[in-house]
């Protein structure tokens, strides 16, 4: 049996931020988004409320990932600020990709990079 998910409202207002690599960024939840789910229909908490809660209770101060999830850390921020949890510093690295341009990972089957020992 499912639920109706849980979302978080969100107000017509820009969610700012400096990223140490890409620098500011800046994206209206509203429209970019609009209200999101925090516990979805199968009754799991969803990935923006879990990764918020993990990080904070962990204290992180920073956190690196691929610029690839740049644009969900707005929502993430959002979640901080209702839950009144310290926002880290973000820092969104370009992901690798194979020469067709997709992003190299385990979630693509992408396989392992062999390592050069250097010569």
């Amino acid at each position: 049996m499912s639920a109706a998910p849980w979302r978080l409202r969100v107000a017509d207002e820009d969610i700012v931020f400096d990223d140490r690599l890409q620098g500011r960024y800046r994206q209206n939840l509203a429209t970019a988004s609009g209200d999101f789910v925090l516990l979805r229909a199968d009754g799991f908490w969803a990935y923006q409320l879990a990764v918020v809660v993990d990080d904070a209770e962990q204290g992180m101060t920073d956190i690196v990932r691929g610029a690839d999830l740049l644009v969900s850390t707005p929502r993430q921020i959002h979640v901080q600020r209702c839950l009144a949890v310290p926002t880290p510093g973000y820092c969104h690295l370009p992901v690798m990709v194979n020469a067709a341009g997709e992003k190299l990972s385990k979630q693509t089957l992408a396989p392992a990079i062999e390592l050069s020992t250097g010569g």
